[in-house]
């Protein structure tokens, strides 16, 4: 006589509540993974701007400290006539320093006016620095900073120009066109503006560069300032972005001021929001040089 053994196994009904809590186990477990990468994406897009953002106010902040200065060093050194120069740069900007509303990417620009230092070497450089020359080490230049597209990242460049001391026309300094730091998508620029009364640098409002330029001139024989010259503080704001879609897939649908500009929305050229991050940042610098 057979003997059968009697076997024991799941139902079909067992097995699909088996499946079905497996997939719920797998989707959390997916699910987490995704977020953790997002938010892995996310942090490491705002460590890139912080630091981006703040290199570029740090080079700003060196410079704008040099703003007025004059090398005395050498026998009669160009004196600048304020600390940051309003004139043609050389076809590059009607005037060098002003608003941006009419750039492509709307951010102001502004040309610090000095009369450098050598370093240790002997050289006077520009702010992307070239050696400016040593027929020129008496002459007064002006670095102009500005946002321009590199690789369709927004970057801040800088760029160079010596001063002829006879009529203040600006002539470039060939090689000095260089990028600075990337993912600058806009700088808007406030002037801190003092009486022009020789007595008193403090700033009493911050303005835009279009509102100095259209100020008159003193009138012959007065003892006020040129409207430049009474310039003794400056405030930087700058929005920083990745320039690309950080990896996190999140649309950044927030609108951005930017001190008295035209409030930003950033999206790209189909009118979409893009996935770039943005953050502000800002800093008021005080002038070491403002004329007094």
């Amino acid at each position: 006589m057979s003997t059968y053994t009697k076997q024991q196994g799941f139902t079909l009904i067992e097995l699909m509540i088996a499946l079905v809590i497996s997939s719920i186990m797998i989707s959390v477990a997916v699910s987490q993974l995704m977020q953790s990468r997002k938010t892995y994406y996310v942090q490491e897009a705002d460590s890139r701007l912080e630091e981006n953002a703040r290199y570029a106010l740090d080079i700003l902040r060196d410079n704008v400290k040099m703003a007025g200065y004059v090398d005395t060093s050498v026998g009669i050194p160009d004196v600048p006539l304020g600390q940051f120069y309003n004139g043609d740069c050389a076809g590059d900007f009607t005037t060098c320093t002003d608003d941006g509303d009419d750039d492509a990417n709307e951010s102001d620009h502004f040309a610090v006016w000095l009369n450098p230092s050598p370093d240790g070497a002997g050289q006077e450089l520009t702010c992307s620095g070239v050696d400016i020359g040593a027929a020129f080490y008496d002459a007064s230049i002006v670095n102009l900073f500005y946002i321009e597209s590199a690789n369709s990242i927004n970057t801040l460049k800088c760029r160079s120009y010596t001063i002829n001391a006879s009529n203040n026309a600006a002539t470039f300094i060939a090689g000095s066109d260089q990028p600075l730091i990337e993912g600058i998508d806009r700088m808007h620029i406030l002037y801190g503006l003092a009486d022009q009364s020789p007595s008193d640098p403090t700033p009493e409002r911050y303005v835009s560069a279009a509102t100095i330029n259209a100020l008159g001139n003193p009138t012959s024989g007065s003892n006020l300032k040129l409207p430049w010259a009474s310039v003794s503080s400056i405030r930087i704001i700058l929005l920083a972005g990745t320039g690309f879609n950080d990896g996190s897939d999140l649309v950044d649908s927030r609108t951005f001021s930017l001190g008295d500009a035209e409030p930003f929305i950033p999206t790209d050229n189909a009118g979409a929001y893009d996935y770039n991050r943005r953050k502000v940042f800002s800093s008021t610098m005080v002038i070491n040089n403002a004329s007094l």
